[in-house]
């Protein structure tokens, strides 16, 4: 990437592999696109007491998240 074009840290990436961080560091990653995926993946993380990261992917076009943070998505911001 260009010098400056660096996506900063706190912009969610539309595609990432986050749940790869957590296994990376020995903990359990789960990606989960359907509701009965993160039911599950919640089970599961929940009775194996492991440290667990669920990459729970959401409809970015489902309407406003809780605190409003539409403005850190830059996919959605370029929509307006």
């Amino acid at each position: 990437m260009p010098r400056g074009t660096e996506v900063a840290p706190t912009v969610f990436v539309k595609d990432a592999k986050y749940e790869l961080m957590m296994e990376a560091f020995g903990g359990k990653g789960v990606r989960a696109e359907t509701r009965d995926q993160l039911r599950a993946a919640i089970d599961e993380a929940v009775s194996s007491g492991r440290p667990t990261l669920i990459n729970a992917i959401i409809d970015e076009t489902a309407g406003t998240e809780s605190g409003r943070i539409t403005s850190l998505n830059p996919a959605a911001a370029k929509k307006k």
